[in-house]
């Protein structure tokens, strides 16, 4: 898998947004969509005990807002948020790049409790589950007194009387942290890559800071493989390389190196996965006809007849492409899909393993037992490249029904 370590490198090197798996066919092309092959062979390996290198994976936790913590190459301790682009060393940086806003609290309870865990050299990503006590709550769900927290959609609970939410009710805020960031050598923020994984048991442990990474742990015990789940992979990922081996290269690169192309097929994706289906064969006729109505809007948009005129043209010209190629968009649907099943497949055996804490959803009759949001499977000859590993179509009801009563 070394030669796929390109696909998922931000231009910045920093960690702001992790694609999924199945997206690698557009993202990556010929080589993306065997990069995402070989990536599933791993994770069957690993579930199945085979596996001599194992396929790092973490849990995605569902925290909110995403910061960064550390040492900044001046020395000085700083916070901020994931883009790095308005360190806060003191509180009066806070309130310069944050004031009026709804970060410029949990900047602060940041900037005010992070440093007791005396974070050495480097600098941490992370999400933020908590940073005021009113943030937590004490309720009883399925008949149980349980501390819960709530950062985005799903709420996270543990049963009380326990050594874990006893150190959750001390705190003064928890954060999961779960990329790295090495500073050694380097002069400026910008120069930073990011590497998957956070050792936070280097760390000064503090009452007032519930600090945990996001490593998930028994992957070669509680959830592994039995010999029929073996064989259920092993023929979903045999008929995946014979769709592999029918599509044409060259249209599947020209995906790739089409920004256009490919932002229109994810926002079309994404239109299906809110409707709560996937996409399938069938459907690359409907998404063509998509592209044409963002097309023809780019079109109307143009002040003179003469611009929609030449406009027209182009946008002619390429549905003519894109409809002569149907076969291949639907082809490529095919592989995307299959991509998508097995990971589903593998997720499901993954969420069998019991987290830190019980995960939850708020509805209009009270907390509906959920899963977590998902994983990131981190590439062991890549520390810097991670792939999301969630059920898009559940998550994604989630978020339309849960209910909601905090401001991000």
């Amino acid at each position: 898998m070394k030669q796929y370590k390109q696909f998922l490198t931000e231009a910045s090197g920093k960690n702001l947004h992790m694609e999924h798996l199945e997206d690698e066919v557009l993202n990556g092309g010929v080589n993306g969509t065997r990069g995402a092959i070989d990536f599933l062979r791993s994770l069957r390996n690993m579930l199945a005990g085979h596996n001599k290198e194992a396929v790092n994976v973490t849990v995605k936790w569902d925290g909110a807002p995403a910061i960064c913590a550390g040492i900044h190459p001046n020395g000085k301790f700083f916070v901020d948020y994931k883009s790095m682009r308005r360190p806060c060393f003191i509180q009066a940086d806070v309130d310069e790049h944050f004031s009026g806003g709804p970060l410029h609290s949990k900047m602060s309870a940041l900037l005010e409790h992070l440093p007791k865990l005396k974070i050495p050299g480097n600098i941490f990503q992370g999400d933020v589950l908590w940073t005021e006590d009113k943030d937590k709550k004490i309720q009883t769900i399925d008949k149980e007194r349980q501390i819960t927290f709530t950062p985005n959609t799903i709420t996270y609970a543990v049963p009380l009387n326990t050594e874990l939410a006893n150190d959750i009710i001390k705190a003064k805020i928890g954060i999961v942290f779960h990329t790295t960031y090495r500073t050694a050598g380097q002069e400026d923020l910008a120069d930073l890559t990011a590497e998957f994984g956070a050792d936070v048991n280097q760390w000064t442990s503090h009452k007032d800071v519930w600090a945990v990474n996001a490593d998930f742990t028994d992957v070669s015990g509680t959830a592994t493989f039995t010999k029929a789940d073996e064989k259920k992979v092993t023929d979903m990922l045999s008929q995946l390389g014979k769709d592999f081996n029918k599509v044409n290269g060259r249209f599947l690169d020209s995906i790739k190196d089409d920004n256009i192309l490919k932002v229109h097929i994810k926002t079309y994706i994404n239109s299906k996965v809110r409707e709560g289906e996937f996409i399938e064969e069938r459907l690359a006729r409907d998404c063509v006809k998509f592209i044409k109505a963002k097309l023809d809007k780019d079109v109307a948009k143009l002040k003179s007849e003469k611009g929609r005129t030449r406009k027209q043209m182009t946008v002619d010209e390429y549905l003519k492409k894109l409809n002569g190629n149907i076969d291949q968009i639907g082809t490529v649907f095919r592989i995307m899909a299959l991509i998508n099943n097995i990971k589903l497949y593998i997720v499901e055996k993954l969420e069998e393993v019991k987290g830190l804490t019980s995960t939850f959803i708020k509805t209009s009759t009270g907390y509906k037992v959920t899963k977590p949001e998902g994983f990131v499977a981190i590439d062991s000859f890549d520390s810097g490249k991670g792939l999301k590993l969630v059920n898009r179509m559940e998550f994604s009801r989630i978020n339309f029904t849960a209910e909601k009563d905090w401001d991000q």
